[in-house]
């Protein structure tokens, strides 16, 4: 799986490590990263309301990112923004349109990982108090992870919700 850093969680906002954190702990994941990264990523081609314009000149912004992503070899593509979500997703179909992206490669959003993180994380517990494990530990542990992720949660849905204002403010 790959990470693309959106350009208001990423650049303005300096969150660069929670996002990947959260996309190496989800169970099984080969994590991998693109080579504009971080602070150099790229944009995904969203920006300065260019998701609606029909670009004719060269190669549109939002299939360089997506081909980025796909050169990585991931099958997966993990975005923080939903307008991230939108113009990664229309690269990646038109590239399996065009046969050089297989169909199994996906475009997902963290809050999606965070939420399968969180019912994995639910389902070992039960499972672990089916076996006799120590409860209260287990309670403890569980209520602290939860706690964790509802403010890792909390802090994508503000920081998106920002910045939808702020894109909706610019149109």
């Amino acid at each position: 799986m790959v990470y693309h850093d959106p350009c208001y969680l990423g650049r303005h906002n300096k969150v660069y490590t929670p996002p990947r954190e959260l996309v190496q702990s989800v169970p099984g994941v080969n994590f991998v990263e693109m080579e504009r990264r971080g602070s150099k990523s790229f944009c995904c081609g969203a920006g300065g309301a260019r998701m609606w314009m029909e670009e004719n000149l060269g190669t549109r912004i939002n299939v360089n990112r997506s081909d980025e992503a796909l050169d990585t070899g991931a099958e997966k593509i993990a975005v923080g923004c939903p307008f991230c979500n939108v113009m990664l997703n229309d690269g990646v179909t038109m590239r399996k349109q065009e046969g050089t992206a297989q169909e199994s490669i996906e475009v997902l959003d963290v809050a999606s990982l965070l939420l399968a993180r969180a019912i994995a994380r639910r389902r070992e517990v039960a499972v672990r108090l089916a076996l006799g494990s120590s409860r209260s530990r287990l309670v403890r542990q569980l209520l602290t992870e939860s706690v964790a992720l509802a403010a890792l949660a909390g802090l994508f849905g503000l920081l998106v919700s920002f910045w939808g204002r702020d894109a909706m403010l610019a149109l």
